[in-house]
């Protein structure tokens, strides 16, 4: 127990926003990071649309998104900053201030990690990208390749097919640098680098 503190609901401390300028304790600038980071998450929300095209063949528009479950990392992660950071900001009880600075704390780590596994998701060496073939399953995609950079779509034969994108770490900078892997019926019916 603090020294002084009958108990953790007690109003015993000064919010940052009661206090004056340039006076407002280390909590001010927690809830100024953590209104970067909730600004920072929704950023990363969506990403731009892009598409593997080539002369007679079908287009494949993908965004490099990552595995699903980070979008929902973002989306929740956005509103537990604002409210850490609304927290620290008025919060004259410990245990409140206790609980913006979890929440701060959880939040901002679930960001950042999203991010890196989004940056380094689906990329594998073209030996691997090449070991996958026509007719395999989803599962053995999977096994073989782990999480994608991204999912997408194209149309082959008037079917809408759903594509997984991997990055090519061996391609050069002008060719080559994703893969596509269509799937129809959990099988992969079709597959494009560009």
């Amino acid at each position: 127990m603090l020294r002084g503190v009958k108990s953790l609901t007690d109003p015993v401390l000064r919010a940052p926003a009661d206090r004056r300028a340039w006076r407002r304790g280390i909590r001010a600038p927690l809830a100024f990071l953590a209104l970067i980071g909730a600004f920072w998450a929704a950023l990363n929300f969506n990403t731009d649309r892009d598409e593997i095209f080539d002369f007679g063949a079908p287009a494949i528009h993908y965004t490099l998104d990552g595995p699903t479950w980070v979008h929902w990392t973002f989306v929740l992660a956005c509103p537990a900053l604002l409210a850490s950071a609304l927290l620290l900001w008025t919060a004259r009880r410990p245990a409140t201030v206790a609980l913006g600075l979890v929440l701060f704390a959880v939040s901002l780590a679930s960001v950042i990690g999203a991010v890196v596994v989004r940056h380094n998701s689906g990329r594998v060496e073209r030996t691997e990208l090449d070991s996958v073939r026509v007719g395999a399953s989803k599962s053995t995609v999977d096994q073989r390749l782990g999480w994608p950079a991204g999912h997408g779509h194209v149309r082959v034969d008037g079917d809408r097919l759903d594509c997984l994108i991997y990055k090519n770490t061996s391609a050069r900078w002008y060719r080559g640098q994703h893969l596509a892997f269509c799937i129809r019926d959990g099988r992969v019916a079709y597959r494009r680098f560009g």
